[in-house]
């Protein structure tokens, strides 16, 4: 399995179709970040279809934590390149997305949403 992100040229990648913005892979190492420009084998355009993928075994792509965490804990699924850290291109971790449908939120989600930035800081800190 691939150490560092330069090794991926030697394995197949599976990317979604959708997001523009994964089309470029930044790996982060301390304070060095390292950005790499994926070459997909395949794409897919549906988020399970993806994790399918990777359990079958046809290839290395990005998953979020929460979906990859359980198949990584059962032996279906490798970390790649386990020394470091998978960013946006900004040194972020890309892992949460709040989606709401108006500008005028409740209370009480805004609360929420406070609440998963505060916790998100402390972690990714």
């Amino acid at each position: 399995m691939p150490e560092a992100p330069e090794a991926l040229v030697e394995h197949d990648l599976l990317m979604h179709t959708s997001p523009r913005i994964l089309k470029d892979w930044y790996f982060r190492q301390g304070d060095a970040q390292v950005r790499y420009k994926a070459q997909p084998r395949y794409r897919l355009s549906s988020g399970v279809a993806l994790y399918n993928a990777a359990v079958q075994g046809l290839g290395i792509c990005r998953l979020a934590d929460w979906l990859a965490e359980p198949a990584v804990q059962a032996g279906r699924l490798v970390r790649v390149c386990s020394h470091y850290r998978l960013t946006s291109s900004t040194g972020h971790d890309p892992q949460i997305h709040a989606v709401y449908a108006s500008t005028q939120l409740p209370q009480r989600v805004r609360a929420f949403l406070e609440a998963i930035k505060s916790a998100a800081r402390k972690r990714y800190a």
